[in-house]
């Protein structure tokens, strides 16, 4: 019998992650759901446990504690809970450590410490207990009550994740698609997303999604993109509104054979994969949980070398002008920028959906939208500053609707916009705008 700790949580700092040179969804998850203790839920079960762990039985004392965490057999009692895991911590008992550890981090019952989790944690971990391999390995990650170090975290999330903890497998995939601890490797990132996925993790069915989505690491592949998010969707707990913008992107490019087949396979991800029993396992402090941010349909296409851009996808209501990148040479930014022309068949009024790449992170787009009232043929549209430019081809995404509503799709434009900077490289403004100059690419 599995007992939820007292959560708190502290706001999400996304964009310091998606801000560096990651992709895909990320997720660093610190758990909190205690060990398992012996389940006794009569009024004496304190007093059964008591003799035992005055004596110093690690393993009275534990379930000592957990009676006096969950106030079952004994009036709840943080403090009176964390004394009794301390003994049998210190007796090496791993679980007492790990809930220990879940303690002082959470700060209940005592002062809210992260270098002693990071203590009590590490010794659980280094017995083998994958639940604190995957909070050690977020504290790491997050830098919480040790320097940050994502190597670290890589090594301890992989001990867990091998060890089958979903939560540790979700977080591996994300730091093999941010290129975090390790080197970026969207294959790998799939085939640890799909570990989780199959155990229930919506996160991870979402992320997978993303990554079928996009095409990365995986075949390209709406169908297998539709039913994963599909499945996260059923989960509920905020992923149905999280996946329901991109549902309707992929049915949109799908045809009506493949969305019939999509809702099937939909279907049967959800009879197997759909998590049972209790939600999935909360945040504590969660600064790269991708899943705040909904991928869209935007590739990010690789340049080789530089040469002929790939063919665009042509619309009859609008036509592209210029392209352009527009660089900040204080704080690097960059923006797109894009100049469409409306052809006589555009009416007036139609909106215009625009999905600019996001350099940082390729399943990802920002969205901007402008309404055409046909003053002048042209309009110039900007992205957001971004971080994280390479040597790319970016594909820009219109998305043509008759008006505002967004309730009939009229057609799409495709637009390459090709950069020549490899952001890596330039570490100040002067290389920044030689590598505009000179191409600076492979």
């Amino acid at each position: 019998m599995k007992a939820q700790m007292k959560r708190r949580l502290i706001p999400l700092n996304v964009q310091r992650a998606l801000g560096r040179s990651g992709i895909i969804l990320c997720l660093v998850v610190v758990l909190t759901v205690p060990a398992k203790g012996v389940a006794q839920e009569s009024d004496d079960a304190a007093a059964s446990f008591r003799a035992a762990a005055e004596q110093g039985v690690a393993e009275a004392q534990f379930n000592l504690g957990m009676a006096y965490h969950r106030g079952t057999g004994a009036p709840q009692d943080y403090a009176e809970a964390a004394q009794w895991f301390r003994a049998a911590a210190e007796q090496g008992h791993v679980k007492a450590q790990y809930d220990l550890g879940m303690m002082y981090a959470n700060g209940e019952g005592i002062a809210q410490d992260h270098a002693e989790a990071v203590q009590w944690y590490r010794a659980a971990a280094e017995q083998g207990y994958a639940l604190a391999q995957t909070n050690l390995g977020a504290m790491y990650a997050l830098g919480q009550g040790v320097q940050e170090d994502h190597a670290e975290a890589f090594r301890w999330y992989r001990a867990a994740a091998q060890q089958g903890d979903a939560f540790a497998q979700a977080n591996l995939g994300a730091m093999y698609g941010l290129g975090e601890g390790v080197q970026e490797d969207y294959a790998e990132a799939a085939q640890w997303y799909r570990a989780a996925a199959k155990q229930g993790n919506a996160s991870a069915q979402v992320s997978l999604g993303a990554l079928y989505k996009a095409g990365a690491g995986v075949p390209q592949d709406y169908v297998e993109a539709y039913a994963w998010m599909s499945t996260a969707a059923a989960q509920g707990r905020g992923y149905a509104s999280l996946v329901k913008g991109n549902l309707k992107v992929l049915r949109r490019e799908m045809t009506r054979s493949q969305v019939r087949t999509a809702k099937n396979l939909a279907r049967e991800y959800q009879e197997k994969y759909v998590s049972q029993g209790a939600p999935d396992r909360q945040a504590l402090d969660s600064p790269r949980q991708h899943e705040h941010r909904e991928p869209s349909a935007v590739r990010s296409l690789p340049l080789r070398k530089l040469g002929p851009l790939p063919e665009n996808e042509s619309s009859p209501y609008i036509e592209t002008i210029s392209t352009s990148i527009s660089l900040n040479t204080e704080d690097y930014g960059a923006r797109f920028v894009i100049t469409l022309k409306a052809t006589q068949r555009l009416p007036r009024g139609a909106y215009l959906e625009v999905h600019f790449p996001d350099p940082a992170n390729p399943t990802n787009s920002v969205v901007i939208g402008e309404v055409w009232q046909g003053a002048t043929p042209e309009v110039t549209l900007m992205s957001p500053k971004l971080k994280g430019l390479k040597c790319w081809n970016y594909e820009v995404i219109v998305y043509i609707y008759r008006a505002g509503s967004r309730d009939k799709l009229l057609g799409t434009h495709h637009q390459i916009i090709q950069s020549k900077v490899n952001r890596d490289k330039a570490r100040d403004a002067m290389a920044l705008l030689m590598a505009m100059s000179n191409a600076n690419c492979p």
